[in-house]
């Protein structure tokens, strides 16, 4: 399985994890060659990330603008747009950003090997191993094609499961936004 991991290029994921009580949803598409596109949704509303020239970005929207207090009447030309995120504001988000520090923290958590099967399933029709991790996190890696994982449910006290999807496809992920496009992330300070 790493070796499979290791030659990966692209896969897209999706799911609902529960930590501390906190739900997060996602739907991120992320490459090797440094891009990432999706929507992180939680109680407070959606997140539009994107990384892409090696630079961070947050979509502008109704629910960003209400989590920073800001009228949507006085933000209309900000809405829509991405701000530039700096390498603080960034942090918390580069695990769902970077295909390997992602991978990383799956394989970390289910404290996977190559030789702890724990039985066998089938997710959407794929014969899989199903791995289960030191705080029962469970990791279902296929076992047809590439050894890639294609669900990972959480354990201990997170709860919640995320899917891979598309591995090694042509996944939709936008270049640079234009600079016309591109506001400084200080008119949101607080």
């Amino acid at each position: 399985m790493r070796a499979d991991l290791a030659s990966a290029t692209s896969v897209r994921i999706t799911g609902s994890l529960t930590v501390d009580g906190q739900k997060a949803s996602l739907d991120i598409a992320l490459n090797t060659a440094g891009g990432a596109y999706g929507t992180v949704r939680t109680a407070e509303g959606d997140l539009i990330l994107l990384r892409a020239g090696g630079k961070d970005y947050a979509q502008v929207t109704d629910d960003f603008l209400k989590q920073q207090n800001i009228p949507r009447d006085s933000a209309s030309l900000v809405l829509g747009k991405y701000m530039l995120l700096d390498a603080a504001q960034s942090q918390g988000f580069d695990q769902f950003l970077d295909l390997k520090a992602f991978l990383a923290v799956v394989v970390s958590t289910t404290g996977t090997d190559d030789n702890t099967i724990t039985g066998t399933a089938q997710i959407a029709g794929t014969p899989v191993d199903i791995v289960t991790g030191a705080d029962d996190s469970t990791l279902y890696v296929a076992t047809q094609g590439k050894a890639l994982p294609l669900r990972v449910a959480a354990g201990g006290d997170t709860s919640g499961q995320i899917d891979f999807l598309g591995w090694n496809t042509e996944l939709r992920i936008p270049g640079v936004p234009p600079a016309s496009q591109v506001i400084d992330a200080s008119k949101f300070a607080s």
